[in-house]
């Protein structure tokens, strides 16, 4: 893993936008006695692998009461993002190139009945949403936000009860959005968690065993298991131990890989959309009299 102080003047190009490498939390570092590696399989190797594993364990369930999820997945080679809500972000487009590089058919998780809280800058930034408009002058990404619903008034509601100012379901709008990018998105696979975590007592350490052995044989997880910042307490605390003990009950070690590139690992970058966008959300904004007389720029250095 490279420092990130190395790493500020690397760019990286997604969907025609060039950002910078910047790093994500702010918060200070947390050590981990682990190297990140261990978690990814090398995109090149991952449909190799995952036919041979296909080949090797047949039809051997692995899955704890997955319903016609696993039916699902392996009706086809898929790679998988998880997401409460899945919305044309940088990192969505990430996630289907990286799909179309590894040979895989991408596939989309939901969780629409978690919770929201402004806390957790991922679900806060389906609410903030930022559009990223280049490189500034003097360098650093060059950014305008726009709020698309009231952040304490969304609060502990569930996602799919979230509505933005103009009274549109929030997982509606980001569903319109995505459309707008490209209507063949909506063709893609989408499967919400929400019933299975709930028959799985709706808790974190009764849902995410399964969900790791999803990545034996069923498909390629795509993501990004922080080392570094706040995320990285979770990946310590939580992820490592689950992803040694799948390792361990079935054999073999879950298939994932790597999401971020090392050089910009959570990166505000990838909550952020194409400018293109834009407009889309400041006519609804202006028709329900929310769109800010003056939108101003911020540099993120």
């Amino acid at each position: 893993m490279e420092d990130h102080a190395t790493t500020l003047e690397k760019s990286v190009v997604i969907d025609g936008t060039e950002a910078t490498a910047h790093g994500g939390s702010t918060a200070a570092e947390v050590p981990l006695p682990m190297d990140a590696s261990i978690f990814y399989t090398p995109l090149e190797s991952c449909l190799p692998e995952l036919r041979r594993r296909v080949a090797e364990i047949g039809g051997r369930e692995v899955l704890h009461r997955s319903h016609e999820l696993a039916a699902r997945l392996a009706a086809a080679e898929h790679m998988a993002l998880f997401r409460q809500v899945t919305t044309p972000n940088f990192e969505f487009f990430r996630f289907l190139s990286l799909a179309q590089q590894a040979g895989l058919r991408p596939f989309l998780f939901q969780y629409s009945a978690d919770k929201f809280t402004g806390h957790n800058h991922a679900k806060q930034a389906l609410l903030k949403l930022g559009f990223h408009h280049g490189a500034g002058k003097l360098g650093g990404d060059k950014v305008q936000y726009l709020w698309i619903a009231d952040n304490n008034e969304a609060e502990g509601r569930r996602l799919c009860e979230v509505r933005t100012y103009w009274g549109q379901p929030l997982m509606e709008f980001h569903e319109e959005l995505l459309h707008a990018t490209d209507p063949q998105h909506r063709a893609i696979p989408r499967y919400d968690t929400s019933a299975w975590y709930e028959e799985l007592g709706g808790k974190l350490q009764g849902y995410y065993p399964p969900v790791f052995d999803l990545w034996v044989r069923h498909a390629v997880l795509c993501e990004t298991h922080c080392t570094q910042g706040i995320d990285a307490v979770f990946t310590a605390n939580v992820v490592l131990p689950i992803f040694h003990a799948t390792w361990e009950r079935n054999g073999l070690k879950p298939l994932i890989a790597a999401l971020d590139p090392p050089e910009m690992e959570a990166a505000p970058y990838w909550e952020w959309y194409p400018a293109r966008l834009q407009p889309l959300v400041e006519e609804k904004l202006r028709a329900c009299g929310r769109l800010p007389r003056k939108l101003q720029y911020i540099y993120k250095e």
